[in-house]
């Protein structure tokens, strides 16, 4: 099959991309998931440096259930994220397709989560990263690849 150049470097631009903010978003995951899990060991030190205390608040007030649900969302999201990309540059029609249309609908869940549940101080509300990677990026995604992409995305 013969694709213009222009849709091909558009595609791997695309599956970059993802690349790049799969792994942000796998660092983000893994900084949540350290601070939840070890905040009885540092509890005491947060509370008693007036840097963190708006860190101590955010985790005091925050639910674990919530935060629980944020992480696994957002973990689901990463790895939906990097299988996509995959798809992408193989121009799979199951990873690209399929996959990226369930990257677009978990990231805006997570988007959705992180925007309304969970503080700014761990990552939440309306900031310009979770704009940019758990909004803008999903929604592109699930254009392109339910449009632009739609006839190059066949094996």
């Amino acid at each position: 099959m013969n694709t213009p150049f222009r849709l091909r470097a558009s595609i791997i631009a695309v599956a970059l991309i993802a690349f790049i903010f799969a792994l942000l978003n796998g660092l983000r995951t893994l900084f949540i998931v350290v601070l939840v899990m070890g905040w009885d060991t540092i509890k005491d030190e947060l509370q008693s440096e007036p840097q963190m205390a708006g860190l101590h608040r955010a985790l005091t007030s925050v639910s674990s259930t919530v935060m629980t649900i944020f992480m696994v969302v957002l973990l689901a999201a990463t790895v939906l994220e990097t299988l996509t990309g995959i798809g992408l540059l193989f121009r799979s029609k199951f990873m690209g397709r399929t996959v990226g249309t369930c990257f677009g609908v978990v990231a805006l869940i997570a988007y959705y989560i992180s925007a309304i549940n969970v503080p700014r101080e761990l990552g939440g509300g309306f900031n310009i990263f979770s704009i940019v990677m758990l909004l803008l990026f999903p929604v592109l995604v699930l254009v392109l690849v339910n449009g632009s992409f739609r006839s190059i995305l066949v094996r």
